[in-house]
Formats: structure tokens, C-alpha cells, sequence
């Protein structure tokens, strides 16, 4: 009789071993990485980056990257979806891709993207796991290599209209000017660009190659009102 619950007793021991020792799957992976985004935990996302990404960015440059941009763009509002699928196929590979959206406001308006991301199988520290496969794109999906945006404020120097009462009926204020450096954005983010700006990609290019425009020079193609928090103000 004991040695029939002691057998019991080790085969609920290696059953709870054998649940325990089970491999994650990708979507559970990706989805942790989701939610720490969705926190802005930047520093927690960095250890979810497959080797190849971590030679391309140090963990203080890939943090102070995303806290520099979301905090120059105000980016509030923050949400990253991504749909984890219920049977998820994808385990039994060395890779995965899933597709995720992006929804943010910012200074300049809504924010509203789709990537695609690629996960890897890694082993470290004698365990299997799976990792992003984290570039740019994560950011804003034109966003190449050693790109950086630049925000440039403008403070107006106008007169302005008071009532009899001294009451402001044209007051002075500060702006942000939205624009691009010339001959560096591409056709993809061109049209980005153009619907968050609400305007068309040709109105775009017409600016980029005004006669006075040279590469590497920023255009200014829209003001925003300093406290703008949606839309877009001519």
C-alpha cells in the first residue's frame, strides 16, 4: 500500500514537472511585450529583443529613444493591440510573425499604424525562449536606421487686438511647426505623413521641392497650437 502512493505521489510530481518545464509559446510572449509597451515599461521591453536587435541598440539608447520621442510628441492615449491567436501553430517553428496596431495622439494629431513583427527562438542561459526581432519600424514604421525627428517651435511676435475692456480678442501664442528634412523621407511615409498632416502627398512634394529647398534642410508644412491636443490648426 505505500509503495503504491509513493508511486502515486511521483506521478503527480513529474505531472506537475511536465506542466511546469512547458515551452512558451510566441503569442504569450509577444503579448507580454504588448503590454509592457502599452505601460511604456521601455526599459523591462529591452529584455524581450533578440540578439541581432540588442547589437543594433544598447539598452539606455533604446530607452531614452522611445521616453525622448512619446515626451517631444506628448504621445498620450497610448494602445497597441494585438490579437493573440487561440491556437497558435506558429510554436512548433523556429520563427514567428505577427501583425499588431498602433493608436496614439500627439501634438500634431492622431497617430495610426500597422507593423509587422518577427519573433526568434533563442536559447539562453540554458533555456529556449522567444524574442523580438525589434527595429525602427516599432517606432513609426518609416523610421529607417539613424533617422531622428525633429520638433521646431516657433513663438510669434505679433500685435495684438484688444477690446475697449482690454480683453484679448487677438492674443499672441506659441506653435509647434510640423515638417520634414528634405530628401530623406520616402514614398511609404509620405503618405503617412500626408494624412496626419490632413493634407496630399502631392501638396507635400511641392513643398519638399520648392526652389529654395536644398537636402538635408528641414520644411516647415503645418503650425500646430501649443495646446492642441487633436487636429491639426492652419
Amino acid at each position: 500500500m505505500k509503495r503504491l502512493a509513493n508511486l502515486l505521489l511521483l506521478l503527480v510530481v513529474c505531472v506537475l514537472f511536465a506542466g511546469c518545464s512547458k515551452e512558451p509559446t510566441p503569442g504569450d510572449r509577444f503579448a507580454e511585450y504588448i503590454a509592457l509597451w502599452n505601460q511604456q515599461k521601455f526599459d523591462k521591453m529591452y529584455g524581450y529583443l533578440s540578439d541581432d536587435a540588442k547589437k543594433k541598440i544598447t539598452k539606455d539608447d533604446f530607452t531614452s529613444r522611445y521616453k525622448k520621442l512619446y515626451n517631444d510628441l506628448q504621445i498620450n492615449n497610448l494602445k497597441i493591440n494585438f490579437t493573440k491567436p487561440k491556437d497558435d501553430t506558429q510554436a512548433k517553428k523556429d520563427q514567428a510573425h505577427y501583425s499588431f496596431t498602433a493608436n496614439m495622439n500627439s501634438i500634431a494629431g492622431p497617430i495610426h499604424f500597422s507593423y509587422q513583427a518577427q519573433l526568434k527562438k533563442e536559447k539562453r542561459d540554458d533555456q529556449t525562449n522567444w524574442y523580438i526581432d525589434w527595429n525602427t519600424g516599432f517606432i513609426f514604421p518609416p523610421l529607417q536606421e539613424g533617422d531622428k525627428i525633429q520638433l521646431s517651435t516657433t513663438l510669434p511676435k505679433r500685435g495684438q487686438i484688444l477690446d475697449r475692456n482690454s480683453k484679448g480678442l487677438a492674443v499672441n501664442g506659441q506653435v509647434y511647426e510640423v515638417g520634414a528634412v528634405a530628401g530623406k523621407i520616402q514614398e511609404p511615409g509620405l503618405e503617412q505623413l500626408a494624412s496626419l498632416l490632413k493634407t496630399t502627398p502631392e501638396q507635400i512634394n511641392k513643398e519638399l521641392n520648392a526652389s529654395w529647398v536644398k537636402p538635408g534642410l528641414f520644411v516647415p508644412l503645418k503650425k500646430v497650437a501649443l495646446d492642441a491636443r487633436s487636429g491639426l490648426n492652419n
